[in-house]
């Protein structure tokens, strides 16, 4: 069920060259219901895609083109099958196997969405991402839930229910059951990164909601986290620039710092 991820490792590195990376675009909020929701024919919201896809930086425009046209034929399936479904429960339900069984195929820590997209090899961060997008397009509530090793959606019907997507539990990952649904808060809220000397160690909480614009961010983060790992790190202090423009949080002052001290030492 639960997958680590945003972990980095406390080593010795060397500067490394690194290519540059597009800058982000800014970009309105997208908590609010997706556009004007009198019409559902409206396409998924295209500079976010854009910001997601170019967390990757060999990504190309047509990349992009190709995969958000191919987005948007499903997104068109599932509209289509949303208004065939008297119960909006029964469609979410739908809704969530439908998107796994196309897109996520592998679970993989650090992930971009271009990847996702691509090769089906997703995290916790692209998947819950991917969910989102279409949740906007369809106009269909939700939060992001962040905690320290993870992030998942909570949904909220036009009944006021409320339902937890998590993006890298395939079977189970529909949780209806308010008691299933506080239990995994719970463990979430409280989890801890493995144990071993060279794992980096929080200070602080997380336990947050976000938007999808935070969300993206922390998609810049996991980037520059495993850039770091990789020991590229100008390719991670660049990454992480993009991150705090979308999401400044003590997750990335926290970074930052380290980055900061690493790079002035090599």
């Amino acid at each position: 069920m639960n997958r680590s991820f945003f972990k980095y490792l406390l080593i010795a590195v060397a500067v490394c060259s690194a290519a540059t990376v597009s800058d982000v675009q800014a970009y309105a909020s997208v908590e609010a219901p997706f556009n004007d929701l009198s019409n559902r024919e409206v396409a998924l919201a295209k500079q976010v895609f854009t910001t997601l896809m170019r967390v990757e930086p060999k990504t190309t425009q047509a990349d992009i083109d190709r995969q958000y046209d191919n987005l948007n034929e499903f997104l068109a399936h599932l509209r289509k099958k949303q208004q065939k479904y008297r119960s909006e429960k029964r469609f979410l339900s739908y809704f969530f196997y439908k998107v796994h069984r196309k897109f996520l195929k592998q679970y993989r820590p650090h992930t971009t969405f271009h990847e996702l997209l691509e090769q089906g090899s997703y995290d916790c961060v692209t998947g819950t991402a991917l969910y989102a997008l279409l949740l906007d397009a369809l106009g269909i509530s939700y939060q992001v839930e962040e905690f320290p090793f993870h992030v998942y959606l909570k949904v909220v019907t036009t009944k006021a229910d409320t339902f937890m997507i998590e993006s890298t539990d395939p079977q189970g990952g529909w949780v209806t059951s308010p008691a299933e649904q506080e239990r995994r808060f719970a463990f979430y809220s409280q989890a801890t990164e493995q144990e071993g000397e060279e794992y980096f160690r929080y200070d602080f909480t997380i336990a947050e909601t976000i938007n999808l614009s935070q969300l993206v961010g922390l998609s810049y983060f996991n980037e520059a986290v495993a850039n770091y790992n990789q020991r590229n790190i100008q390719q991670a202090v660049r990454l992480l620039s993009q991150a705090e423009r979308l999401y400044a949080s003590p997750r990335t002052a926290s970074f930052r710092a380290l980055v900061s001290s690493v790079a002035q030492n090599n």
